[in-house]
């Protein structure tokens, strides 16, 4: 028995160890990700992006976006989404559980959301990657 108890407390002491570097993560991510949008919600909304959408880059799948003012929140594929809409140009955060993953960058082209997806927060444009969704009329 007294041979386990140092092995039982280091694999106690490593999770606790790594559930607070699990929380400092999350709570830097999420801070990072809302400075991003908080910077971009200057200026109004000049387009509507409300609607349903299909990406057929990286397998995204389809999408959903839901537009209140200048807030922007919807789905992805199986990512979670919330953003910004200023003037033609959406910036939009994907986040699967806790953790914002991809920022995005879409502009305006007719009915159409054209831009680039980075896995990078704030949005990097050495790792983006292009982004095309089309809107699908029903």
């Amino acid at each position: 028995m007294k041979k386990f108890l140092p092995i039982l407390l280091a694999v106690g002491a490593l999770a606790m160890f790594s559930s607070c570097v699990t929380t400092k993560a999350i709570v830097r991510n999420k801070n990072v990700s809302e400075q991003w949008l908080a910077s971009q919600h200057r200026g109004q909304a000049k387009v509507n992006v409300t609607g349903t959408y299909t990406s057929a880059v990286y397998h995204w799948g389809g999408a959903q976006l839901v537009q209140k003012g200048s807030e922007v929140t919807g789905t992805i594929g199986s990512y979670k989404l919330h953003g910004v809409v200023r003037g033609y140009r959406v910036y939009l955060l994907a986040s699967s559980g806790s953790l914002d993953k991809y920022s995005i960058i879409l502009s305006a082209k007719g009915q159409d959301l054209v831009g680039a997806f980075s896995d990078s927060i704030p949005f990097s444009i050495q790792e983006a990657e292009p982004m095309t969704l089309t809107k699908i009329n029903l």
